[in-house]
């Protein structure tokens, strides 16, 4: 899962200059909460639209593995669709004319439709602050194949839609194990991720133990913008849902009053191992 590096917005705010009044600058970081009710709304709407996601299927290689051997290897299974719910704390910044800041909701939800050839997750902190991922099942892994991210500043919507390629994440695998993966938004920016198994573990969610694997990810941006990111997660086995996860991304940006840089730090963990539908 899962992220956003350009400093969304912010340089079409600076282009505008004047346009940007006096209410603007002062409410550059307001935040406004999605609650549960109104994720579960959005999610019955699209949920009616939208055909049963499909059943996984092994990789060609999975399949070959299985007639050659006497045990199919294991095949994950899609994330179940509805609204979870996680217990966050994190911000996200900016320092360009008066600066600001979004101080996340305590609680957010992450709402999952079948979506092209599996789901889609959209984690929504607030109206002016959200990601989505196009999630599909590869035997026992999960590929990333889009990934939209969406930051507000100054009244300034800034979306930026990422197409993915590489290799797919494990959803179980031993420690050490290594994979890449490459999103671009166009020739603007690119995001190349690192991965690394840390290895297998469980966390406590509502009183049950869930089976985890803890991955790294070091991430580098270049393009129009450039920095780093960290994510560190603990996902679900059966399905690579995001049980914690905590991310640092810092960057910076060229734009005509000079170097503009945005930092984002979050925490998130699992509190609806079920989702409401």
């Amino acid at each position: 899962r899962r992220r956003t590096f350009i400093i969304f917005g912010v340089a079409a705010a600076v282009t505008a200059g004047a346009a940007y009044g006096g209410h603007r600058l002062t409410t550059g970081g307001q935040v406004t909460q999605v609650g549960v009710a109104e994720a579960l709304d959005r999610y019955r709407e699209q949920a009616s639209e939208s055909s049963p996601p499909p059943t996984p299927t092994p990789t060609a290689s999975a399949a070959v593995a299985a007639v050659t051997t006497s045990t199919a290897p294991p095949v994950g299974t899609l994330v179940t669709p509805g609204v979870y719910q996680y217990a966050t704390l994190g911000f996200d910044r900016v320092d360009v004319l008066t600066g600001a800041r979004h101080d996340y909701p305590e609680v957010t939800t992450m709402t999952v439709v079948p979506f092209g050839c599996g789901v889609q997750l959209r984690w929504d902190v607030a109206v002016e602050r959200w990601d989505s991922w196009d999630w599909c099942v590869e035997g026992n892994a999960i590929r990333t194949t889009g990934w939209v991210g969406y930051h507000e500043f100054f009244d300034t919507a800034g979306r930026n839609d990422y197409t993915c390629d590489g290799d797919a994440r494990p959803l179980d695998a031993p420690a050490g194990t290594t994979w890449n993966m490459t999103c671009r938004v166009g020739d603007r920016t690119q995001s190349s991720f690192a991965g690394t198994v840390i290895g297998r573990t469980s966390l406590p969610v509502a009183g049950t133990d869930i089976s985890v694997l803890h991955i790294r990810y070091d991430v580098d941006v270049t393009g129009e913008s450039t920095g780093q990111q960290r994510i560190e997660g603990w996902y679900r086995i059966t399905d690579g849902l995001p049980v914690r996860e905590h991310l640092t991304t810092s960057t910076t940006q060229q734009t005509v009053i000079g170097a503009t840089n945005f930092d984002e730090e979050y925490t998130i963990d699992l509190l609806t191992p079920t989702p409401n539908s």
